[in-house]
């Protein structure tokens, strides 16, 4: 006869602990992470690029080609190549950082977040792999 799986109880009691996960490092160097920054910041520049001196030059020419096709681009296509343009200039925008302790400032520029800069995806990519391995996917969809 069958055992009805509805009337079946469970014991009572903590659940078992999961099994630990294998320690993975991301870093060039164990501990480069938690190590002090450099004393000098370098402000990236996005100008001396090949990537944004091509879209630089070509830009409004690529537009403009498509729109009299009559096809065009999304919208998002050209919120994201002007956004790259604007990426890591002061120009376009920028926080004025403060150091507490001594009152040293500097302006850092912001930057465009968007899928066509290097830069900005690298550090999106990274941000995602980090978010993915601090949970186990079972405990997401289990």
């Amino acid at each position: 006869m069958p055992r009805d799986v509805r009337s079946a109880t469970v014991p009572a009691g903590p659940a078992p602990a999961p099994l630990p996960l294998p320690s993975i490092v991301y870093e060039h160097r164990p501990g480069a992470a938690s190590a002090p920054l450099a004393g000098t910041y370098r402000r990236r520049e996005p100008e001396r690029t090949a990537l944004y001196r091509v879209v630089l030059e070509h830009v409004e020419t690529l537009l403009a080609q498509a729109s009299l096709d009559g096809s065009g681009y999304p919208a998002f296509v050209e919120h994201e190549l002007r956004r790259f343009l604007d990426c890591g200039q002061l120009s376009g925008g920028f926080a004025r950082v403060r150091c507490p302790a001594c009152g040293f400032e500097r302006l850092v520029a912001f930057s465009c977040k968007g899928r066509i800069c290097p830069s900005c995806w690298s550090r999106r990519a990274a941000s995602i792999a980090a978010s993915a391995t601090k949970a186990p996917l079972v405990g997401r969809f289990g």
